[in-house]
């Protein structure tokens, strides 16, 4: 029997937004998004339009949202943060998914897809869907998500339903020119992005895992469950999947001859088996056609266990009396849960911990700290800023002044911004991609992202990815020719992707059969690990490895007896064993450093010094500064990575809207080397520059090149400061309007410079006095009447700091200033002018 008729506003206790604005809304709510730890309800019907606007900031007392009246923004809601009014009128707006912390919504003018993510409207180009031709079929599922392998690009899959009922599985991968078809008949009932991968679940209760990355020519599939054991599955019920605390769970909805009943599984991947659950505690899940979630109940009043909200009927049905609560029009506007306490996944408590154990080993004296009293929680650790920023300076010695970080016991909520401020341009600086990480993820403990952003950090400390691996030593380490394939220029690959080329690489001199793809499912069971650390010389008892059947008992002999061979790592081999790819990125990562197996005398390879390290100043931040302009492509190596002028096009639009004739230009992999850069040379209109110099590597030429587009994007920056008007475009005159703002904020006159070569700017006085004068919190004690050059790097360390203590992203090393590089401090002095224009 039916409970009582109920409102879901009073049923859950979801707090609502502006009801009296939305109340002639009375459709069902269309989708749900869980997203930061809050569940979104959007809806969309002919006449109305609500959508959720991408926020880092989603609190239930000021949600930033936008009701839409067709094309015409009614009502804003105000970010909390920034009090800024957002207003993104997309005209077919459907599905919404989210990556990382960010809402996107996706948008299908005429078959066209366009994600675009919120309120920043930056468009990601999607090929138009084949059964949207002609009107003949529709969408029923859309999900996009990070690459697994690369969180710079998207991957995509989407059911599609033709005329005559003809079910499609497609995908697709950013850069692709069309949706291909999944090669494997697939029926489909609901799928979604789990662990790196897409999970397809059909009617008979078999499911798949479909792994899609830029990086493969086609799919893998793995079976990963098959019906429950005994069970008879009915061939016309729905199933929906969801997922919870790191596990997997199948809805299913069986249709009975007086009214559907639901059953729920859990998905047992040691016997790759759904297996049913009777009863949850504090999870509620909710089914619909677009979007399954599920969520802790736990705090919400009023609110029953084992709840499976099925929008498509307007019914909750609960799994443990069997009964139906119908709902009475449950969706009149918009909803947003409080924030739910979900648990971490277990790779991110996996993460957690073995990040707090790196932390303990470098500080433990450090009274300040108080590490010896912490004990799993490193996110309170993290607050106050000072932990990450001390970090860093391990990762990267010397880059942060710790005179810049305010390191009082309690520290002001300000001061605290300031420091993580610090740490995030300063991580810039060491080249971590953490342009989608904001200051307030810190504040506010957001585990994903601060667990992402450690990871980040650990890549450039421990492995010396971006400048070892990855670059010259293909130059003078001939051995490592061997394991890339330079037609396909595997030489530019990611850095985790040359790793597992390596991995690859050994395991092919071992067991041809053997390849792996993954840092997760692929190295869990340890026989990569055996063969890998026995190719390397690190093991030699590979037989007797690969004889305990136990996997488990196999990954920790492997550990133990590495670790007895000096191969010491945080990570352990209980991390190992758990799948996490980030702690065994690190491991292989470590493994690599340690020894690599190409050194003929058997070397650790941590202990060679090759000469081939150094890299040039200007291209390392030439490579910085265009990975912080928010592009599709992330540059590894500039001169490899610009040749076929791709993104150089991307830099030109980012600066230049619409600089760009995009139907023009050819992206990789085509071959369009010189058709791109011809395009990119009228653009600029370098001088003595063609083409051709650029797709022959003139290093020369390509720097020249850059270094227009540099200053033509601090030309725009101190326009929108109203440093200089809109009209001037000659660089002379801006240097010189920088010096006389820049001496006229210094106000002594002994300090005074002439140009931006003024070799009094080495000692790096002037600099600070500068900064004194726009934001006055220098620590004066610590400051050098510049005797040495030792002398002059300590404060130029200290000028670096402050700077992006203020909020600037720079990229010059000390060495800059001491030597008084006329482009890094045009930079410099730039983005302080920028600053004080945005305050």
């Amino acid at each position: 029997m039916s409970s009582p008729k109920k409102t879901m506003g009073e049923f859950r206790g979801w707090s609502h937004l502006s009801a009296d604005l939305l109340q002639h809304i009375n459709q069902m709510c269309h989708g749900m998004l869980h997203i930061n730890n809050h569940l979104i309800f959007t809806r969309v019907c002919s006449h109305w339009r609500a959508i959720a606007l991408r926020t880092r900031h989603i609190l239930p007392r000021q949600q930033p949202f936008v009701l839409l009246q067709g094309n015409k923004v009614v009502h804003r809601f105000l970010n909390p943060f920034t009090q800024e009014k957002y207003g993104v009128p997309l005209k077919h707006n459907i599905f919404c998914g989210s990556i990382g912390d960010s809402l996107f919504s996706i948008d299908y003018p005429s078959g066209n897809f366009t994600i675009t993510r919120v309120p920043s409207c930056t468009s990601l180009e999607m090929p138009p869907l084949p059964s949207f031709k002609g009107r003949k079929g529709r969408v029923c599922k859309i999900l996009f998500s990070s690459d697994p392998y690369s969180s710079n690009r998207w991957v995509a899959m989407c059911v599609t339903v033709s005329k005559d009922v003809d079910v499609s599985i497609r995908y697709c991968r950013q850069g692709d020119y069309d949706w291909k078809d999944i090669d494997e008949t697939l029926s489909c009932s609901d799928f979604l992005y789990y662990n790196g991968q897409f999970v397809v679940s059909d009617y008979f209760g078999s499911t798949k895992a479909v792994r899609i990355s830029y990086f493969s020519s086609h799919p893998n599939y793995t079976v990963i469950a098959v019906p429950p054991e005994g069970e008879e599955l009915l061939e016309f019920q729905q199933v929906y999947l969801v997922e919870y605390g790191g596990a997997l769970y199948s809805v299913c909805q069986v249709l009975g001859e007086s009214h559907n009943t639901y059953e729920l599984y859990e998905l047992d991947t040691a016997r790759r088996q759904w297996v049913e659950v009777k009863r949850l505690d504090n999870v509620g899940f909710y089914v619909g056609v677009s979007h399954s979630v599920a969520f802790d109940i736990q705090g919400f009043f009023k609110t029953k266990s084992c709840l499976i909200f099925d929008n498509e009927r307007g019914i909750t049905f609960d799994l443990d009396q069997k009964t139906e609560f119908h709902w009475e029009n449950p969706f009149k506007g918009i909803w947003v849960t409080h924030s739910l306490p979900l648990k971490p996944s277990g790779f991110e408590a996996a993460e957690q911990k073995a990040y707090l154990r790196l932390i303990k080993s470098y500080f433990p004296e450090d009274p300040f700290l108080g590490l010896h009293h912490a004990t799993g929680d490193l996110f309170s650790l993290l607050q106050d800023g000072v932990l990450l920023c001390k970090l860093i300076n391990i990762a990267v010695p010397g880059t942060i002044e710790e005179r810049a970080i305010e390191m009082n016991r309690d520290i002001a909520h300000i001061q605290r911004i300031g420091n993580h401020t610090l740490c995030l341009n300063s991580a810039k600086a060491i080249g971590c991609p953490v342009s989608h990480i904001g200051v307030e993820d810190f504040l506010e403990s957001r585990p994903k992202l601060v667990l992402e952003f450690i990871f980040q950090v650990i890549k450039v400390w421990k492995f010396f990815f971006y400048e070892t691996v990855s670059r010259h030593r293909f130059e003078k380490t001939p051995q490592l020719m061997q394991i890339v394939d330079t037609d396909k220029g595997s030489v530019r690959l990611a850095p985790e992707k040359l790793l597992l080329e390596w991995i690859n690489y050994h395991l092919k001199r071992a067991r041809p059969a053997k390849r792996i793809t993954n840092f997760s499912v692929d190295l869990k069971d340890g026989v990569a690990y055996a063969y890998l650390l026995c190719g390397v010389r690190i093991l030699s008892e590979l037989e007797s490895i690969l004889n305990i059947e136990d996997h488990t008992e196999r990954v920790k002999f492997i550990y133990v007896k590495a670790e007895n061979q000096g191969l010491e790592s945080f990570v352990t081999a209980k991390d190992i064993i758990s799948g996490s790819p980030n702690l065994n990125l690190i491991y292989v990562a470590n493994v690599f450093h340690y020894r690599n197996g190409f050194s003929v005398s058997g070397e650790a390879t941590s202990s060679m010094k090759p000469d081939d390290l150094e890299v040039s100043t200007d291209e390392r931040f030439f490579r910085m500064w265009i990975n912080t302009l928010g592009i599709r492509t992330y540059v590894n190596y500039l001169f490899a990575d610009v040749k076929n002028g791709w993104v150089l096009l991307e830099v030109s639009d980012k600066i230049r809207p619409g600089s760009v004739k995009w139907h023009e230009a050819i992206e990789p992999p085509l071959d369009g080397e010189l058709v791109n850069w011809k395009q990119a040379v009228t653009i600029w209109k370098p001088k003595n520059i063609s083409g051709n110099d650029i797709v022959e590597r003139n290093k020369k030429c390509i720097q020249e090149l850059l270094w227009l587009m540099m200053q033509s994007h601090m030309l725009v920056l101190l326009k929108s400061a109203r440093f200089i008007p809109s009209n001037v475009e000659e660089i002379t005159t801006i240097q010189i309007a920088i010096v006389k703002w820049a001496n006229d904020m210094v106000k002594r006159k002994d300090l005074q410079i002439q140009t931006l070569q003024d070799k009094s700017l080495s000692s790096g006085i002037f600099l600070l006095e500068l900064l004194s004068a726009v934001e006055p919190a220098i620590n004066w004690n610590g400051v050098k009447c510049c005797k040495s050059d030792a002398e002059k790097e300590i404060n130029a360390s200290y000028v670096l700091s402050l700077a992006r203590k203020l909020g600037c992203s720079i990229f010059l090393y000390p060495r800059d200033i001491i030597e008084v590089n006329e482009k890094m401090i045009f930079s410099l002095i730039g983005n302080i002018i920028s600053f004080c224009g945005s305050r």
